[in-house]
């Protein structure tokens, strides 16, 4: 009996799982008074926008990463926003994320959630 026949070392590669999303996420804040930022308050405070992002999924956590472009913007920043952050799957429809926002760098905001797969 030899060493290599008692004593199996076994591995395995699963590539990650390559997400492409292409959504389009609107955005409308009550509150927004920051004073790096100038906008026309008598304007409706509405962003809307398209991103492409990929998920990198280990088990049930996930790391989302997210880049878009508004195509109307109320407010005087820029038009490329990234958004990276962390997604757990409590189970087989229900999911938990947190995610920040930010602009070149310059976080905006963070945002939690809670998501239901309906199919």
């Amino acid at each position: 009996m030899q060493l290599h026949d008692r004593y199996r070392i076994h591995a395995s590669f699963r590539p990650p799982t390559l997400w492409l999303l292409l959504t389009w996420p609107f955005h409308w804040e009550e509150i927004y008074d920051a004073p790096t930022y100038t906008f026309d308050k008598s304007a409706l405070q509405l962003q809307a926008s398209v991103y492409a992002g990929y998920e990198h999924v280990v088990g049930r956590l996930s790391i989302p990463v997210q880049l878009g472009l508004y195509f109307y913007n109320n407010y005087s920043i820029s038009s490329i926003y990234q958004m990276i952050g962390l997604r757990y799957k409590i189970s087989q429809r229900w999911t938990a994320a947190v995610q920040l926002k930010a602009h070149f760098g310059k976080a905006d905001y963070i945002q939690y959630g809670v998501g239901y797969k309906i199919f």
